[in-house]
């Protein structure tokens, strides 16, 4: 039997000579332009979690993304080299040309020269590892060290050396660090030497081969338990896919990836050359065609069986080029059986393939609108286009909110401009607003009416605009929006709503900083704009009544996915300093924080600032900050009523608001029970006061302090409409922190069973109890400025 392990005849000078060459054109190919075009989605990917410290990659991997934190690690390491794209990507271009060289000599195990240049001069031109090889992906490496790796194993299966053992234990380590796919690799490794185990002698078993096995199923812990965390994640195996869509899907795959040569339908010729070398391989090297052929079809298979889905492009199975490159040489040097003509054709396919790319072919990878993996995308030019409109203060929305970081991955490194740091203060006359849309404004497919309806208001309630810009990836459209800070309490009882919709976020708001604005057709928000620093905005309103304004209500509507949130609010009158006045604890569940402020005295201004934080743990797939946000703020203002409003900041349940009839004033407390609820900093002594009316006959009412029993009213007689009522003056002492005042009724309208009467008013379908004419807490001792928040 044939020894695939040994290549066949010598190198001649014209040979390595032949093999400079080829290098060297894969060199420029590779390294031309590096810099253009500008990153894709993918790279800034890649960036933006590797800036992130240790523990953000890692809780990343685990949760968001899809391949093992590794890489992003080497990234980091990395970045000492620079941050231009040049020096990003030099590196996977330094990998991509070693593996041509690499190439050859896997080639030169197998085969004679002639078929190993053939493979080197293929890899040096492929259009596919081209575009790899200039991108900051693991994908380059992965080849590399995966021509690496089957060299090396045909000398460790050749020479049981310890020496030989030991590096390529190291090497699978090394390639594992990279991609979840890096498995299949070694998995095929271990099955080829599975293979050759009952052909080797006893010592070389039991002293290599069963150590090696045993270090490779250890080193494969660096990914299974990642992977395992991962499956039926997104994106990942088992999506609800087929094993026939991810086979048809590798045929499609196979397809694109023997188009070897840039110029249409080449691919055909791909497939004739991998028929050709396949057939040749198995009918003259059968062991070096089943070797090869292991390297493509074991991870495949494994693939298929996994039901592979979603996201499965060539690149992702770009492990299988040296050996399909290596098939399709074999079929070419079959077909050219004189070395003169093999060495020809060696010569020829790069240098072609290099002036059909600097030439006709220019824009598939040289061009800075060059679509690279079929995506064109060009943050690059946003952040070059956008330096224009950014002035202090300035504001800048994109339509996909993850474009944000990609296109100030540009800003930060090479100007002073940093999206994630903004500021807007009450002096400012004019926020420059800049919009980054791709296309429609919005990105929902879902609500297509309601995005175009979206997108028409965002334009016209922007005002006119001051330019506009109309790139390739992307239009850039410009206004300055005139700002009048705050709001005005003209009049009383008063209502009013700040929202996060962008042109009157930006017109009202007081000051902010460190905020992004969210768009959306459904519900705009506000969120951090960067993971390290807290975004805030504060809100000011102006009291021009002659009233005392002293019960207000601020309903904060606020959305979060994740843990460990800050969300603060603070409140501070005229000069006063603010005080927090909610601060979101770990188990708040609900969407709206509701809160209730009590002030003593006559105020000229309210400030309320909002702080927003999102910690690292709370990881992004595209390291946005945005699982903490802020959707709209609802004020209200009551008119101040004396016997109806409480000194204290109260949160009502079951009392209905105030109503005014010819006959008084008066709220009504609903069964089976009221409450009021109220927060002190201290204990106080505090004090009930209140008169009712009470409709039903019999009616009794408990009054509960803190969940204590401390007084009982009734049984009442009914009572003539407002015209009598009962009063009751209780004294108790607050605790420090939430207390609850309790009242509990013994009937009340439509109750279940009713009470003889209970159902005095059958067309009002409210619980109704009793009517109060006066319900006011207060404290006893120093009175002082209040506030609580409401139950969820």
């Amino acid at each position: 039997m044939d020894n695939p392990l040994i290549g066949s005849g010598r190198e001649t000078s014209r040979d390595l000579l032949l093999l400079g060459l080829i290098v060297a054109v894969g060199f420029v190919l590779r390294f031309a332009e590096l810099g253009t075009p500008g990153l894709i989605r993918d790279e800034a990917l890649v960036l933006i979690a590797a800036e992130h410290g240790p523990l953000y990659i890692w809780l990343r991997a685990l949760t968001t993304d899809a391949h093992p934190p590794y890489f992003y690690y080497i990234v980091k390491a990395l970045l000492f080299m620079g941050h231009s794209d040049f020096a990003l990507r030099l590196f996977p271009a330094a990998a991509g040309t070693l593996s041509v060289y690499l190439l050859y000599r896997l080639g030169r195990r197998l085969f004679d020269p002639g078929t190993s240049l053939i493979a080197a001069a293929l890899l040096a031109a492929y259009p596919l590892h081209l575009q790899m090889s200039r991108l900051l992906r693991p994908h380059p490496f992965i080849v590399c060290l995966t021509i690496l790796a089957m060299a090396w194993l045909l000398d460790f299966i050749r020479d049981p050396s310890r020496r030989n053992l030991i590096r390529l234990a190291v090497l699978n380590a090394a390639l594992l660090l990279f991609h979840f796919n890096t498995l299949l690799i070694v998995g095929t490794e271990a099955a080829c030497l599975l293979a050759v185990l009952p052909f080797a002698s006893r010592e070389a078993v039991l002293r290599r081969y069963l150590p090696f096995l045993g270090i490779t199923g250890l080193s494969l812990l660096l990914d299974l338990p990642l992977l395992l965390l991962r499956l039926g994640k997104f994106p990942g195996f088992d999506l609800n896919l087929s094993m026939a869509w991810t086979l048809t899907r590798s045929v499609v795959n196979l397809d694109k990836m023997l188009a070897f040569f840039p110029l249409p339908w080449v691919n055909i010729v791909g497939w004739a050359l991998f028929a050709v070398g396949v057939v040749s391989l198995f009918r003259t090297r059968r062991l070096a065609g089943l070797y090869l052929g292991a390297f493509i079809v074991l991870p495949l298979g494994v693939l298929v069986l996994a039901k592979y889905g979603l996201f499965y492009e060539p690149w992702h199975i770009a492990f299988i080029i040296p050996a399909l490159l290596l098939f399709c040489a074999r079929g070419a040097r079959a077909l050219l059986p004189r070395q003169g003509a093999v060495q020809l054709a060696a010569a020829l396919v790069p240098c072609l393939a290099a002036v059909l790319l600097f030439t006709v072919r220019h824009e598939t990878l040289y061009a800075m609108n060059s679509s690279i993996f079929g995506y064109e995308e060009c943050y690059k030019k946003m952040a070059i286009h956008l330096q224009p409109f950014l002035k202090s203060p300035s504001a800048v929305l994109f339509n996909e909110s993850f474009e944000r970081n990609f296109v100030n991955w540009y800003l930060r490194q090479f100007t002073s401009t940093d999206l994630a740091r903004n500021r807007i203060l009450p002096t400012d006359p004019v926020v420059t607003t800049t919009l980054v849309a791709n296309g429609p404004i919005y990105s929902d497919q879902d609500h297509p009416e309601a995005v175009r309806q979206a997108a028409d208001k965002l334009l016209a309630d922007c005002g006119a605009r001051t330019a506009v810009d109309a790139l390739s990836c992307a239009t850039i459209t410009a206004w300055d929006i005139a700002r009048r800070p705050g709001a005005v309490i003209d009049a009383l009882p008063y209502k009013d709503s700040f929202d996060a919709y962008a042109p009157d976020f930006l017109r009202t708001v007081y000051q902010a900083e460190n905020v992004q604005i969210l768009l959306s057709p459904l519900a705009h928000t506000i969120a951090p704009a960067a993971y390290d620093q807290p975004g805030r905005f504060t809100v000011r309103f102006e009291n021009k009544t002659r009233a005392k304004a002293s019960d207000m209500a601020l309903d904060m509507v606020l959305r979060r996915s994740g843990k460990g949130h800050v969300f603060q609010v603070f409140c501070a009158y005229d000069d006063e300093e603010p005080r927090l006045v909610f601060d979101l604890p770990p188990d708040w569940t609900a969407d709206t924080a509701r809160i209730r402020l009590q002030r003593r005295k006559p105020f000229q201004h309210l400030s309320v600032t909002v702080a927003m934080a999102d910690p690292e743990s709370n990881v992004s797939f595209y390291g946005v900050s945005d699982s903490i946000r802020f959707e709209k703020m609802d004020v209200a203002v009551s008119e101040p009523d004396e016997a109806l409003d409480a000194d204290v900041a109260v949160d009502m349940e079951q009392i209905g608001e105030i109503e005014t009839v010819p006959e008084g004033r008066y709220r009504w407390g609903f069964g089976p029970q009221s409450a009021m609820r109220f927060h002190l900093e201290r204990p106080e002594p505090m004090r009930l006061e209140l008169a009712c009316n009470n409709p039903i006959p019999g009616q009794t009412m408990e009054i509960l302090v803190n969940g204590v029993v401390l007084a009982k009213v009734g049984p009442l007689a009914a009572q003539p409409w407002l015209a009598q009522t009962t009063p009751v003056r209780l004294d108790f002492a607050g605790q420090a922190g939430d207390n609850t005042v309790t009242l509990r009724y013994g009937a009340y309208n439509h109750q279940e069973p009713a009470a003889p009467g209970g159902t005095f008013a059958p067309d009002d379908g409210r619980r109704l109890a009793l009517a109060f004419t006066t319900l006011k807490l207060s404290r006893a001792g120093e009175q002082q400025d209040s506030f609580v928040v409401l139950a969820r």
